[in-house]
Parts: structure tokens; C-alpha cells; sequence
């Protein structure tokens, strides 16, 4: 609605009263008639709509942060206020009562009801630590984790403290959890928050659960070893930020070594630095081969990424990211090619002549190798491709001298890539390497260039397509400039659109491939002329304006 000022008049307020008055008339006659059709719906299709609705907040809790209250999962309960035919219809299903959230002291008996109307169904648990008291009712926490209580869970997620998390281990009896599938345990933001973790106290050896697929432990120090997970496992995510203590990668791969199930795995900072005296060689005993395994993300030092990586005997098409953290030196170079070149390999036909990686992604801090998917003879391509991602964070490694990328276009499979994007990385000052590397992609049909904060201008596209890229067909631009001269103009030797236009003649007088689509967006320094000129080259040439909005570059 629009402020009152000083030109308003009584008519022109007379008139907008007037016509918001219609609109609310409307949106009434709207809603009365949507009530009366849902009042006559049988009761069968009323519980499922109900049913809808719940895992409608279900779902938009999810998109909240783990540490987030914000979303209200209870919201939904409202519909049982509508009228009293709905409240008995939802009172009588007792599946719309089946998840069950504790997020603070004042959902607390909404909780405790909630398990009182799903009666005899499984339930999906969270109780979750209060953000003013940072700790948690017990009543529930007792209610739940007792031997005839969590029969009854299907999920169960507990952000407790280490008091509350070693009550549970003082329960005399064995459990038994039929349902149960997910098992979550998350220190309250106190104990996140704080120099170190406490350690996970292991009460799975008191918990029998023949389903339990997934468990996640966050802000706790999980000590690894043999056995210490149950080998139903299909995902385990444990996240140790604040940890001095880690466990050696030995240590894991023990407890790795029976999870032949596990179809992703998840490791933050909880893999120990390897040092220099430790033995690089790794004996075929200490390989696991892990043949459902198809995501593994963990972040560790540069020579403990390498040998946990050597551990790990894994599927062609499974995507693995790496995180490094810490001082990288160049005698870690070549340690890493073979660990990568071990990886990337999806061939399962021996008569493809086609190599492995097929994107090839360069930012400021991060190399992405997409992969090709799996082709055989008789079998259909895999549902998505496979990929390799390494990120390094070392101020002394960031590819800041070109040696990683000099090695990795030498020795790594790039011939058949087919589409390029760089993003964040001005590759100027690594020039030599960069032309080494392009040279080597020869059969690039796409590339993408995003220049965001400034990290690359329009000459450097230049460079680029001067240098090669024969087989280039799309080109995707976005948030580049120029560099301008010091009037603020832009110098004719980095004139993109000229410069562009001579490049892809000559291409095609060579019978090169031609480049078929530009696109540009938030190219504010792009004007019509620039468009006009690449037009008269290219077939489709897709603008989204942004120089209009700034006069200067007209």
C-alpha cells in the first residue's frame, strides 16, 4: 500500500479504500468456496492433503540450517483449527503425528503428545538443544531412549551435551531398535563453539539396530577402530571441527574395512597430519575396497589426503572431493598426480579410445574434473557423471606459481575434454602454465569465463582463444570488464568485441570450428556496438543488457 502525502485528497483515499475493500470481498468469497468444497471431501482424502501439508514443513524446515530453530515444524497443526470435522479427520490418522520435533522447552509437551497419537507407528525423532538454556528437557530424552521407547524409531537425531550423551550409556539393558535407520548426534553450539571436542562415547555396542543405514556425529571426537560401527552402515558423515586430537588414516581404514555397504562417506578434519617420517608405500593388505562407495568427501593435510586416498580401492564412477588444508609443498606435487590418475579413470570398455575426464573446472583455490559417464556395451549410461574435485587452501599452494597446473596438463588425461570453465582465478601471472594446459585441450567445444570480484577481464579471453581452443562452438561470459587506461577508456589492443570478431574469421578461413553462441551477462562495460559487430559473426549472440544500466559505456 502506497504513504500518505501532502497531494493526497479524501477522494483519491476514498478511491484506494474503496477498491482494497473489493479485493478483500474477493479473496473472501475465494476462501468460503474453497472451504466449503474441502468440507465435503471424504475423510481419506483430507488425511492424505493433511499429510501433504506436513511434509510440505517438513521439507522447508530441511532448508534451514542444522543449528537453525527458525522453521516452526508444528505450523501445520493449524489446519486442525479450521473447523471441527478436519480435527477429528487429523485426530483420527495417526500418521500425520509420526515426526516429532523438541526443539525447546515450549514444544516440549507438543512432543510428548505427538508420540501419544502416533500410537503403535514409528516416529521420527529430533530433539534438539534449547538456544537459551543450551541443554535439553530429559523428560523426553528418557522417554525415547529406554528398551520399549525406541522400538518405535524410524530416525533419531539428539543434540545433547557430553553430561546428557554419557547418561544414555548408564542404561543397563541392550535396545533393541528395529525401525531405527538414522542416528544423529550433534553438540549443542556451546560445545561447537568451544576450543575442543569432547570424545563421542560409543553406545552403539549397547544399541542393536539391524537397519541403521546412516549415522552422523558432529562436534564430538569420534575415536576410530575396529569394528566401531555396525557394518549395516550405508552413509557416515563425522564432522570434528574444533578437535586437537585426530585419528592416523590406519586407524580409519580399520574401521572403514567392514562397512562394505557404505555408499558415502563423509570425513571433516578428523584424519590426522601425515609427517615425513611416516612410509608412503602402501601394501596391497592395507587397500579396502569399498564397491558400493559412490560419494567420498573428507578434508585433511596434503600427504594425509594422498595416502588416505591410496587406502581406497573404489568404484569407476564414484565422485570423490578432497579438502587440503595446510602447508603444501612442491614435493607434494607429484605425490598427487598418481593418487588422481587413479581415480579418474571411468573406462569400462576397453575398445573406448575416449579419456576419462570430459569438464575440466579451474577457480581460485579449486581444480573439478567431471567425468565421463559409464558406457558399456549393453548397459545404458549412469544417471549422472562422476566427478574429482580438489580444493587447496595454502596461500603457498594455490596455484599461485603454476607448477600444479603445469603438471596436471603434462600427466593427466585431459585430451578429451570437452568443456572448460574458469571462474575466480586470474591466470595472468601463470600465463606459461595456462597456455601449456590449453594447448593440451584441444577438443573444448564450451567454455565458460566468470569474472567475478575482478579476478579476470576480457583480454584474457583473448588470450585464451588466441592460444587455441580450435574446436570451440560456445562461449558463456559473465562479469568481466576491461582493463581500462588511465582516462578511464578502453585501450584498442583490448578492444574485446574487434578482437573477437578478427579471431573468429581467421578461424573460420582455417576451416576451424565455428563458434556458434556468445553469451554475455553482467558485463556492464558491454555496449550495443559491441553486440552489434559480434552479431554480424556469430549466430546467436544472448545479452542480458546489464551495460544499458550504465551510461558511461554508451
Amino acid at each position: 500500500m502506497e504513504s500518505i502525502n501532502g497531494t493526497d485528497t479524501l477522494e483519491e483515499l476514498k478511491r484506494q479504500m474503496d477498491f482494497y475493500q473489493d479485493a478483500l470481498h474477493a479473496l473472501r468469497v475465494r476462501h468460503n468456496a474453497l472451504i466449503l468444497v474441502a468440507s465435503r471431501l471424504p475423510p481419506e482424502i483430507l488425511s492424505t492433503i493433511f499429510y501433504l501439508c506436513v511434509m510440505t514443513y517438513r521439507e522447508r524446515k530441511a532448508l534451514f540450517s542444522r543449528s537453525s530453530s527458525q522453521a516452526n515444524p508444528y505450523r501445520w497443526i493449524a489446519l486442525t483449527h479450521v473447523c471441527r470435522r478436519w480435527r477429528e479427520v487429523a485426530l483420527g490418522n495417526t500418521l500425520l503425528w509420526t515426526n516429532v520435533y523438541s526443539v525447546s522447552r515450549a514444544t516440549l509437551n507438543l512432543a510428548l503428545v505427538f508420540l501419544q497419537r502416533s500410537t503403535p507407528l514409528p516416529v521420527h525423532m529430533e530433539v534438539k538443544a534449547s538456544d537459551k538454556y543450551r541443554g535439553i528437557d530429559t523428560t523426553l530424552l528418557n522417554y525415547v531412549w529406554t528398551p520399549l521407547g525406541i522400538q518405535r524409531v524410524v530416525s533419531l537425531s539428539l543434540q545433547v551435551t557430553y553430561k546428557q550423551l554419557r547418561r544414555l550409556l548408564e542404561t543397563p539393558d541392550t535396545m533393541v531398535a528395529p525401525h531405527l535407520r538414522t542416528l544423529e548426534f550433534e553438540a549443542p553450539p556451546r560445545i561447537i563453539g568451544s576450543s575442543s571436542s569432547d570424545p563421542f562415547p560409543n553406545i552403539l555396542p549397547k544399541l542393536t539396530a539391524p537397519a541403521l543405514a546412516t549415522l552422523r556425529v558432529e562436534g564430538y571426537h569420534v575415536h576410530f577402530a575396529a569394528h566401531c560401527f555396525p557394518n549395516t552402515l550405508t552413509s557416515l558423515v563425522i564432522i570434528d571441527k574444533k578437535s586437537s586430537r585426530r585419528s592416523s588414516v590406519p586407524d580409519i581404514v580399520n574401521a572403514l574395512r567392514s562397512l562394505v555397504m557404505l555408499q558415502e562417506l563423509y570425513l571433516h578434519d578428523v584424519i590426522a597430519p601425515q609427517t615425513l617420517a611416516d612410509p608412503l608405500v602402501i601394501s596391497p593388505a592395507q587397500i579396502i575396497a569399498l564397491p558400493h562407495l559412490r560419494a567420498v568427501n573428507f578434508t585433511a593435510s596434503p600427504r594425509s589426503s594422498i595416502r588416505f586416498l591410496d587406502h581406497l580401492k573404489l568404484p569407476a564412477d564414484a565422485s570423490i572431493t578432497i579438502t587440503v588444508r595446510g602447508c603444501c609443498d612442491d614435493d607434494d606435487i607429484p605425490l598427487f598426480l598418481p593418487a588422481l590418475l587413479a581415480k579418474l579413470s571411468t573406462k569400462i570398455d576397453v575398445d573406448d579410445p575416449k579419456q576419462p575426464i570430459e569438464c575440466l573446472e579451474i577457480e581460485f583455490f579449486e581444480l573439478f574434473f567431471r567425468k565421463r559417464r559409464l558406457t558399456d556395451v549393453g548397459l545404458a549410461p549412469a544417471a549422472s557423471s562422476p566427478y574429482l574435485a580438489i580444493e587447496i587452501y595454502d596461500m603457498n599452494m594455490q596455484f599461485a606459481d603454476g607448477a600444479f597446473l603445469s603438471e596436471i596438463a603434462a600427466k593427466l588425461p585431459l585430451a578429451d575434454v570437452s568443456e572448460l570453465k574458469i571462474s575466480y582465478f586470474n591466470f595472468m601471472p601463470v600465463a606459461d602454465s595456462i597456455w601449456i594446459l590449453v594447448q593440451r585441450l584441444g577438443n573444448v567445444e564450451r567454455m565458460t569465463i566468470d569474472g567475478v570480484a575482478g579476478s579476470m577481464t576480457f583480454d584474457q579471453v583473448l588470450y585464451l582463444l588466441r592460444r587455441g581452443l580450435p574446436k570451440l562452438r560456445y562461449i558463456a561470459l559473465q562479469n568481466l570488464n576491461f582493463r581500462f587506461d588511465e582516462y578511464g577508456n578502453r585501450p584498442s589492443i583490448e578492444d574485446f568485441a574487434r578482437g573477437i570478431c578478427a579471431k573468429l574469421l581467421r578461424r573460420k578461413k582455417k576451416g576451424q570450428a565455428v563458434v556458434e553462441e556468445i553469451k554475455i551477462s553482467q558485463c556492464s562495460c558491454i555496449t550495443q556496438t559491441d553486440i552489434k559487430l559480434l552479431r554480424e559473426v556469430v549466430d546467436t549472440v544472448i545479452w542480458d543488457g546489464a551495460g544499458l544500466l550504465n551510461p558511461k559505456t554508451q
